[in-house]
């Protein structure tokens, strides 16, 4: 079942975010800005070509930027295979799904357009932060890292609780033990 929602995850994920760049890119002009209604003007539509990597990095450098975007998505979807192929961890397999789905849509441009489109844009803050732009594809690895963060402390601290208790049972019923043995030759 968890490679049910993993694979529904990423698909939604993948066809919504490119459905709105498909939107942005007819409708919304380089340099436009469309308010969102309901958000008192602080969340916009705007296109905007990123050729780099996060927040524009590497800019100047798309081929290389598209290469190696190429190879960890390839590392990411051996990861997939292989956490897929687990049993349990959930939340890791929810936050895969959204990371993947963001991934490949963000990928899938690099590689068909020589570019991500970019389309939300938070005004918040100094002019800086109101210039950023992001995509669907990008909210969802941030939520996606978030959840496979969550679940993966979610098991280490289970992982260390039980063996905390293993060994802290052996050390009760080894003071238990020698407290008897004590007893015995008194």
């Amino acid at each position: 079942m968890g490679v049910w929602i993993f694979l529904g995850i990423a698909f939604v994920v993948f066809w919504l975010d490119m459905i709105f760049k498909q939107y942005v890119e007819e409708h919304i002009q380089e340099g436009e800005e469309k308010g969102i209604k309901g958000t008192g003007g602080k969340v916009v539509l705007r296109k905007v070509y990123n050729k780099g990597a996060a927040l524009n990095a590497f800019q100047d450098h798309p081929k290389a930027v598209k290469w190696i975007s190429g190879v960890m998505g390839v590392v990411m979807l051996l990861y997939d295979a292989w956490l897929m192929n687990r049993k349990g961890h959930p939340l890791k397999k929810v936050g895969m799904g959204f990371l993947t789905g963001g991934a490949l849509s963000n990928l899938f441009d690099r590689f068909e357009r020589g570019h991500v489109i970019d389309y939300v844009g938070i005004k918040a803050g100094g002019p800086k932060i109101s210039r950023l732009t992001y995509n669907l594809g990008d909210f969802a690895i941030a939520v996606g890292g978030v959840l496979v963060t969550i679940g993966a402390v979610i098991v280490g601290t289970a992982r260390f609780t039980k063996t905390a208790a293993v060994a802290g049972g052996k050390h009760i019923q080894a003071a238990v033990a020698g407290r008897r043995g004590k007893k015995d030759a008194a």
